[in-house]
């Protein structure tokens, strides 16, 4: 009988164009890669986390972490390349560390990308229950955006939900018309599945919100200063929570 088991997989390659070095740069108090690693192992229903990286500075950072939880997959140059895609170094890393890990007991896997720093423990404990919940699929992080789209049509550009021409503010949007904005802070997949079809975005679908500030990706120097921004406001909250001596 599985015992519904759960890895996190945390893909961090030590070559970056946009941000350079950015999985080992300082955010806040601690490398940047340190954010997702320390949410993974505040996750009570992860039961072991791996990262995966071809850069040894990384490696470093993620052995440093004190938690018997935590391991490194290594990853060949050839998988740290900018043409890779992410479905390819999670299917390499499974197959790696397969040997390691009770093949029965292994239903679930997360995805966790260290360029989207501010999800939560608690977001991915939602995001495993609501998996556990749908039994397939793959649940995944997003927040609501409420801004006016409009998307290229035949002759002119077309609305997207909305009518130009009588036009309620944002907040009167309903539910139902929202968009969501994917980000790559968490996936959730069923690990048989994707060891069968190799993709880890299978319907159905179904995502677990984040406030747009804590759904910040980093891919361009502006994403970085929007995230040292948003760091700085973590560490201040958190400190002005703690119990005065």
């Amino acid at each position: 009988m599985k015992k519904n088991r759960t890895i996190a997989v945390i893909p961090a390659r030590g070559g970056s164009k946009g941000v350079p070095r950015k999985a080992k740069k300082i955010l806040g108090n601690k490398p940047l890669i340190s954010w997702t690693i320390d949410a993974a192992v505040k996750c009570e229903l992860i039961d072991w986390i791996y990262v995966t990286t071809d850069d040894p500075e990384i490696k470093q950072i993620a052995l440093d972490h004190d938690s018997d939880r935590v391991f490194v997959a290594e990853r060949p140059t050839l998988l740290a390349t900018d043409w890779v895609q992410t479905d390819e170094v999670l299917r390499y890393t499974l197959r790696q560390i397969g040997a390691d890990l009770p093949e029965s007991d292994v239903v679930r896997a997360v995805m966790l990308d260290p360029t989207c720093p501010f999800r939560t423990d608690q977001h991915i404990s939602d995001a495993i229950r609501l998996h556990a919940a749908m039994g397939e699929g793959t649940v995944f992080a997003a927040y609501p955006d409420h801004r006016f789209h409009w998307k290229v049509g035949e002759h002119q550009m077309e609305p997207v939900f909305h009518d130009p021409a009588h036009r309620l503010g944002r907040q009167w949007i309903p539910k139902e018309d929202w968009l969501w904005q994917e980000c790559g802070a968490l996936y959730v997949i069923g690990l048989d599945k994707f060891l069968l079809l190799g993709n880890y975005r299978q319907p159905p679908f179904m995502p677990i919100p984040l406030d747009e500030a804590d759904a910040i990706e980093i891919d361009t120097p502006v994403d970085w200063e929007r995230a040292v921004m948003r760091a700085r406001e973590i560490i201040n909250e958190t400190s002005n929570s703690l119990p005065l001596p």
